[in-house]
């Protein structure tokens, strides 16, 4: 006889457990020991590419921890199990289910001088998570955290997150999945600016525009916009007068 170790695990019945919503969290990558008796021809026909530990998970519908039988099945006829190790197999079972969680955001800091904003948006605002029911139930929120320090212009980029639970300590479960592993997060910025009026004249070979002075009863406008326009944005020039017809006009 010959023994023979690290013989995988075979679990059928996956997909009963799957309809169920329930998956095996451990004792699935077990392995085990056999010791095999048979003809010596037949023997040497032995490897352990052909030998399974086949366990049935079909009657499993709840979560838990199962220690069930399994039987050694060889893939060569005539040679038998006269022993194996362990004697059973133990798995634990979790059933998983999804959930909804909203966006939370955690903004730090203050925009650079003359910026302000009011609102922030974050798309999506409610991920799906997906994972073992229990750690599920616990998560709160999905945050993101930014930093709006000395920032110059509106902010539009993604963000990764942490998944929180209703302690506010971060869920850090490998078996948790997500539909959407970034939030594409938008803070549109505005900046305030006093802006001169200046009025531009066509020329004329009758006058100069050094003779000519205009007055507005409006000289300046306090504009607000985005900050990457307003930067450059030092006058307005409210309209242009033809020398030419002021000075025939009169007007």
């Amino acid at each position: 006889s010959d023994r023979y170790r690290n013989i995988p695990l075979q679990i059928e019945g996956i997909e009963h457990l799957s309809r169920e919503n329930l998956i095996i969290v451990d004792g699935g990558d077990a392995t085990a020991s056999a010791k095999l008796t048979g003809k010596r021809d037949r023997m040497k026909l032995v490897s352990n590419d052909k030998l399974l530990a086949v366990v049935d998970a079909s009657s499993i519908t709840e979560p838990g921890v199962y220690t069930l039988n399994y039987t050694i099945r060889i893939d060569v006829p005539d040679v038998t199990v006269t022993t194996k190790s362990p004697q059973q197999i133990t798995i634990e079972v979790v059933r998983f289910t999804s959930a909804s969680v909203p966006v939370e955001v955690e903004l730090v800091g203050t925009p650079a001088a003359g910026l302000s904003y009011k609102n922030y948006t974050v798309t999506p605002n409610v991920i799906t998570v997906r994972g073992p029911e229990d750690a599920v139930k616990t998560i709160r929120s999905a945050k993101i955290k930014y930093n709006l320090n000395e920032t110059e212009s509106s902010v539009n980029t993604k963000l990764s997150y942490e998944l929180l639970d209703h302690n506010g300590s971060k869920v850090d479960n490998k078996l948790i999945t997500v539909d959407t592993p970034t939030i594409e997060f938008r803070v549109p910025m505005t900046m305030k600016k006093q802006v001169a009026l200046t009025v531009g004249y066509y020329s004329s070979d009758m006058v100069s525009e050094d003779l000519v002075r205009a007055t507005m009863s409006v000289s300046t406008l306090m504009l607000q916009g985005d900050p990457d326009v307003m930067r450059d944005l030092n006058q307005i020039q409210v309209g242009s007068i033809s020398l030419r017809n002021m000075v025939e006009t009169g007007k």
